[in-house]
């Protein structure tokens, strides 16, 4: 069996979605991914929470960006 936990509604697209549309990423837009998934990955540790199911599918960019910084180039 498996444990679901739901989670906030992110308006935006999958990593996996815009590598398709766009290609790879730039260097700088890849630096801000994993930073931002990193720090996810951080505090789900600290709070006890293990995602083990990390892909480009599962990771949302919202409208907005990056942790809110700035829209992928």
């Amino acid at each position: 069996s498996s444990l679901e936990i739901p989670s906030e509604y992110v308006k935006g697209q999958t990593l996996r979605d815009i590598i398709k549309v766009n290609g790879a990423l730039s260097q700088r837009d890849c630096e801000q991914v994993m930073l931002g998934v990193l720090n996810a990955l951080d505090y789900s540790h600290r709070m006890g929470i293990i995602h083990r199911d990390i892909k480009p599918g599962n990771i949302m960019i919202s409208e907005q960006g990056v942790d809110g910084i700035d829209k992928l180039d």
